[in-house]
């Protein structure tokens, strides 16, 4: 739990707070959002792993938070990327590939009927470094 020194900055993206990590959610119980969106994440546990966090169900912020703490994953800190159908997750390891897509948003695309990936301006890549031990 945050000490009282501790102040949490709120950004506003169209009339909506944005808590930076999941801390604040932990610090503010009470504060709610009216409206949900399916979530891209970058989160960090509590081994200092990094955590990428996709959910094509619409949540709240706070909502979502809630959840991401329950789960029992050691997550301590979390950021939101993108919301709404621009949410999306890629992975393509080995023989796996995966794609995940967002749909539902309040007030812009209020269903789950997106059935593709949206363009999107920004793309975090992970690579295994040359020297790291297997």
């Amino acid at each position: 739990m945050p000490s009282d020194n501790e102040q949490y900055e709120f950004k506003l993206q169209g009339g909506i707070p944005f808590p930076p990590f999941v801390s604040a959610s932990q610090a503010f119980p009470d504060l709610t959002v009216e409206v949900e969106w399916s979530e891209a994440a970058l989160g960090e546990d509590d081994a200092g792993r990094i955590l990428f966090i996709f959910s094509r169900a619409p949540f709240s912020m706070h909502d979502l938070n809630r959840e991401l703490l329950a789960a029992g994953i050691g997550l301590v800190a979390a950021q939101h990327l993108e919301g709404g159908p621009e949410a999306q997750l890629y992975v393509h390891a080995g023989s796996t590939e995966l794609e995940m897509f967002g749909s539902y948003e309040t007030s812009f695309v209020e269903n789950d009927k997106n059935s593709i990936a949206w363009p999107v301006p920004n793309i975090l890549g992970v690579r295994p470094r040359a020297n790291a031990p297997h």
